[in-house]
């Protein structure tokens, strides 16, 4: 898996992609680096790329992943309810409407797109 999460001040937003086979704890490693830069730049929009990711993850794993970037968070003293996520995702990427749900459900912004 590779990854990228930079901030782009033009657009006053933190971009994020993946490309390539993923698992669970590479995407919590991704999510991590997500909100330490969200408190770096102090920059609550987040644009993340999945098109390119194969994700090698369960259903109970995909379940518990926003409790997990909640905990990583607090660690970093950040409000992951007060970040707002746009997630772009090929439409055969199923798995991630349900992660949408549960992200949702959780009380994240979180909205799920399938084209730029």
């Amino acid at each position: 898996m590779a990854y990228s999460v930079e901030y782009d001040a033009v657009e006053k937003m933190i971009m994020a992609k993946i490309v390539g086979k993923t698992t669970q704890s590479e995407l919590q490693e991704f999510g991590s680096r997500i909100i330490h830069m969200i408190k770096q730049e102090n920059c609550f929009h987040i644009l993340t790329d999945l098109r390119e990711a194969a994700m090698n993850v369960s259903v109970v794993e995909m379940f518990n992943m926003p409790f997990k970037l909640r905990e990583i968070a607090e660690a970093e003293q950040v409000s992951i309810y007060s970040a707002k996520r746009a997630v772009v995702a090929l439409k055969t990427q199923k798995d991630l409407e349900f992660y949408e749900t549960v992200s949702r459900n959780r009380g994240y912004y979180m909205q799920l797109f399938h084209d730029m």
